[in-house]
């Protein structure tokens, strides 16, 4: 079974203080897109348990009836304060919940605790958010697993985004979109969850749908819009790759002059444009977020396609933030 490692907090106090800059709001969203992404892939999600990040899993394992899929770390020197949601997750979600027996002191019971969890091999880790006990897993877990992939959501900040700082500074940190992918990996930005599902398919998890060919657009007359260094094709197939990566009851429709995706009706439409491509979302424009303003409607006489809003894609470095409106419109479909 594929496994992933959840390594998440809130900063807090005195100690939150050192790790400043950090943003609870994005380190909830980036958790969540973690959790959410893992257990959607079919993988299992085993995390230490922090009473800050269980609520999160507890309502997404709830949410996808997918409790028997997530395991719980805890130590026994935090037995009498385990807290209501995981109890729940245990016992109405069917999650798995392993304790490991205390040490003396606090310190040796948090490290026998991680020693023990790393011992079982992971596919995949990811870091959000934290404080000085962040710091500390990763080293455990890079040092009993060299090879594991390892990524980091900087935009969170606290001490993950001063781990991804010192690697980098060591020249020891991948970017997503940028660098070849490495055993650490920089994930920046604030579309969490297209973040995650790349960093995901690229750690080999989630690949089922790997064996499906991609498209050819010529063989269906679009290759008229598509210019001649094909960069309109590397567009396609980038976000092709992105938008199967959703879901599995995701399924692709080749039409003569699109291309659809859908699940139980389409909630997204891709029209080539020469190097370039535009998307039709089939959401109504006042129920996206859309910070950066990239969205426009269309007035219900000027659609030949069925979204509501459009919105261009023209450099891959734009592809993140398009897969998060993308996927909004996904999510308002499937609910």
């Amino acid at each position: 079974m594929t496994s992933v490692f959840l390594s998440a907090s809130f900063p807090f106090g005195e100690r939150g203080e050192e790790v400043e800059p950090y943003y609870p709001a994005d380190i909830g969203s980036a958790a969540a897109a973690v959790a959410e992404a893992v257990l959607r892939l079919g993988a299992t999600l085993e995390f230490g348990g922090h009473p800050t990040i269980t609520p999160i899993v507890l309502q997404l394992a709830g949410l996808l009836h997918v409790g028997k899929r997530v395991v719980i770390w805890q130590s026994d020197y935090f037995r009498e304060d385990i807290t209501p949601e995981v109890y729940r997750l245990v016992e109405v979600e069917g999650a798995i919940l392993r304790q490991v027996p205390r040490r003396e002191t606090l310190e040796e019971s948090l490290d026998s605790m991680r020693r023990t969890i790393f011992a079982n091999a992971f596919d995949a880790a990811f870091f959000v958010g934290g404080m000085s006990g962040i710091n500390d897993e990763y080293k455990v877990l890079r040092e009993m697993q060299p090879e594991v992939a390892i990524f980091l959501l900087e935009s969170p900040g606290g001490m993950t985004a001063q781990i991804a700082d010192q690697l980098a500074h060591k020249d020891n940190l991948g970017e997503l979109l940028g660098s070849p992918f490495g055993r650490n990996t920089l994930l920046r930005g604030r579309a969490y969850s297209s973040l995650v599902l790349r960093a995901l398919h690229l750690a080999g998890i989630g690949t089922n749908r790997e064996s499906e060919e991609v498209p050819d657009l010529s063989s269906v007359g679009l290759h008229r819009e598509l210019d001649r260094d094909r960069r309109g094709q590397v567009l396609f197939n980038a976000l092709r790759e992105e938008i199967l990566l959703l879901d599995p009851q995701v399924s692709e429709n080749v039409r003569k002059s699109y291309v659809a995706y859908r699940a139980t009706t389409n909630f997204v439409e891709v029209v080539p444009l020469g190097n370039r491509l535009r998307l039709s979302l089939n959401i109504p424009l006042q129920e996206l977020d859309d910070p950066e303003g990239m969205v426009l409607n269309v007035p219900s006489n000027g659609r030949w396609v069925n979204g509501e809003v459009q919105v261009s894609l023209s450099s891959l470095n734009e592809l993140p933030y398009i897969v998060d409106l993308i996927r909004q419109s996904f999510a308002r479909q499937m609910h």
